[in-house]
């Protein structure tokens, strides 16, 4: 069936300029002017797939429109065929089926021979089966007794064999106990020992220490008092040498007054004795 849709052709008509327009074109949409453009072109190619979703929904309408149509005519029909053909086919019917329930008698009464014969094989399997498994029951006693007795032998050979092994193991765990303990002994004596050792030096240590800082104490002190006694020297010796100058300061002052008044009272008569004693003071001719 090659029917054209007519409301389709407009649509497909501009699929043609579409695709060579805009069939794997880039646009530069990083850009206003590409993005611009992109929107442009999709706004138009959009608009025609609005428009063939239009048409598709009206022709689906009329199509559904004619289905219906067809049904409805086809069972109107129909039902006026059936009211010729259902008679027959009851006539028919009867009769088959009358056929059918003989044969399937017949195949009922074929089927209960088949399952008399095979109850009857199965009872004489059944026999057969319960003499083989008494026979078997039989031998696997046997069997079972035989595997105990030698389930026996092996659990006295194997108790025999553990409890050797085990004495043997206990006797190990045991020497190996002595010697830790022994080990344990000699590294708790020796821990002592160690111990004692340090603790002996360490208290040599203290009392090197001790001993070092009574003598740097004494070497503080005796230094101390050696700087207390250079420094009572020293300002002894500075207090002797500030009175000299003092006393030199206070000569010279009094040696200048007197020049001075040597200088300004030699001329008077009266004066003439206390000047010979200022000369002599002075030390001059």
């Amino acid at each position: 069936m090659n029917k054209e849709i007519v409301s389709y052709n407009s649509t497909k008509a501009a699929l043609v300029d579409l695709s060579a327009r805009y069939l794997n074109v880039v646009f530069a949409v990083a850009t206003p002017k590409g993005m611009s453009e992109a929107k442009a072109a999709y706004k138009e190619i959009n608009a025609h797939s609005l428009a063939l979703e239009s048409a598709r929904v009206k022709e689906k309408a009329e199509s559904l429109a004619y289905g219906r149509f067809v049904d409805s005519e086809a069972k109107r029909i129909s039902d006026q065929i059936d009211e010729i053909r259902l008679p027959i086919k009851a006539q028919i019917e009867v009769e088959t089926k009358r056929e059918e329930r003989e044969r399937e008698a017949a195949i009922e009464a074929e089927k209960q021979r088949i399952l008399t014969e095979q109850a009857a094989a199965k009872a004489a399997e059944d026999k057969r089966m319960a003499e083989a498994r008494a026979e078997i029951a039989r031998q696997q006693a046997e069997i079972a007794k035989a595997a105990a007795e030698q389930a026996r032998l092996a659990a006295e050979s194997r108790a025999k064999i553990e409890s050797e092994e085990r004495a043997a193991r206990m006797k190990i765990e045991e020497e190996q106990r002595h010697e830790r303990l022994a080990r344990q002994a000699r590294e708790e004596v020796e821990r002592v020992n160690r111990q004692e050792e340090e603790n002996r030096l360490k208290a040599e240590r203290e009392k090197i220490e001790t001993e070092r800082r009574a003598v740097e104490e004494i070497k503080r002190k005796e230094q101390a008092e050696a700087d207390a006694k250079a420094k009572a020297i020293r300002d002894a010796e500075e207090a002797k040498q500030r009175e000299i100058r003092r006393q030199a300061a206070e000569h010279e002052d009094a040696r200048g007054m007197a020049r001075l008044f040597r200088e300004r009272y030699k001329h008077l008569d009266e004066c003439v004795g206390v000047v010979a004693a200022i000369n002599a003071y002075l030390g001059d001719a």
